[in-house]
């Protein structure tokens, strides 16, 4: 998947401002609009599929604008996609999507190595990225701070071995990718939360019908929505 279609939100705090970043009105390639809007009296959700597949998974723009006087508090778990047919269609984590940056950046340093003489350098210990204790000794790695956790990524120490520059394009990625995605926060008076979200690899029959229905609870509303599901990018 190209995790890079995942777009950058941070500071954007209104609807307005929204639209006009994702180009809510209408998709640039086709013309047609793929925006859909529910309003409520607490609420207003504007959710919007991206036009093409990315490896059997769609991804969705999702903004939520609370029309309450008080602050509310959003979760990414009151958003909820299923089938035609009924079947629940997993929403990937944060987590989980911070995993697959890191293994395919990962995957192309090693790729790099392949293709290049074998340089003691393309192996060295990334000292300069390393925390040590009084001693001198290196205790743990600086391969991101809060950008990859020990819950996104199960080998932390292959993180801590890479050379430099792969760290930093590993904290790029990732804070990118956190960024643009949809996350569980409070929503003050006439604020919004914006994001994406990722769908699981979709697993529809020939026969299926090509919609999916998202659900998004928010301030005890629930807001409803048939989404088109396009075609795998060409």
């Amino acid at each position: 998947m190209n995790h890079s279609k995942i777009r950058r939100l941070s500071g954007v705090a209104n609807l307005a401002a929204v639209a006009a970043l994702w180009g809510f009105a209408a998709h640039a390639d086709s013309g047609s609009s793929l925006t859909k809007q529910s309003t409520m009296a607490h609420g207003e959700v504007s959710v919007a599929p991206e036009s093409a597949l990315q490896d059997g998974r769609l991804i969705v723009r999702v903004a939520i604008l609370n029309r309450d006087k008080t602050e509310v508090p959003f979760n990414l778990e009151s958003v909820q996609l299923s089938t035609a047919n009924g079947k629940a269609v997993p929403i990937l984590s944060v987590d989980q999507l911070t995993r697959e940056v890191v293994k395919a950046v990962i995957a192309d340093h090693r790729s790099a190595i392949r293709s290049t003489d074998h340089q003691q350098n393309n192996y060295a210990m990334n000292d300069n990225a390393a925390i040590r204790d009084s001693s001198g000794s290196i205790v743990s790695g600086n391969y991101g701070g809060t950008a990859v956790g020990a819950n996104s990524y199960e080998n932390m120490a292959e993180i801590k071995s890479l050379p430099e520059p792969v760290i930093a394009e590993i904290n790029a990625q990732v804070v990118g990718l956190k960024a643009g995605l949809l996350q569980s926060k409070n929503v003050a008076p006439g604020q919004v939360v914006a994001g994406q979200i990722v769908t699981d690899k979709l697993r529809l029959g020939r026969k299926d019908p090509r919609v999916l229905k998202m659900t998004v609870i928010f301030n005890q509303e629930q807001h409803e929505f048939l989404l088109d599901v396009p075609a795998e990018k060409k």
